[in-house]
């Protein structure tokens, strides 16, 4: 939930101007509908066409956004396979490395690993 709030917020910050552009029109319209009897026709429908530009907009985004965040999916697990194969390998040799150089029996615990220098 967390990172999907912090991932909503840099959004925002990202779309900064074309939210600004489009709540400034949506007053814009909503002014000259409400505040002026002249262009009381004309406001009312440039309001509603903003904000099915503005719902539009944001809709479209989302999907966007959702479809290339699921076609990221594969390159991800992709990723983190590689990662583990490079951390087993590494793993994997070190301890080799020990039991070849090491005579003795292999240490139970952590502190037997290390211990301590007096």
């Amino acid at each position: 939930m967390k990172q999907k709030l912090h991932t909503y917020w840099k959004n925002i910050k990202s779309e900064k101007v074309i939210i600004l552009t489009l709540l400034g029109l949506l007053l814009i319209g909503l002014l000259s509908w409400l505040c002026y009897a002249k262009t009381e026709q004309f406001g009312l429908n440039f309001f509603t066409e903003m904000l099915g530009v503005a719902v539009t907009v944001f809709v479209i985004d989302r999907l966007i956004q959702n479809r290339e965040e699921t076609r990221s999916i594969p390159q991800k697990l992709a990723a983190y396979e590689d990662v583990w194969l490079y951390t087993s390998r590494y793993i994997s040799f070190w301890t080799s490395v020990y039991r070849e150089s090491v005579p003795e029996e292999e240490p139970q615990t952590f502190e037997a690993f290390f211990p301590r220098m007096v």
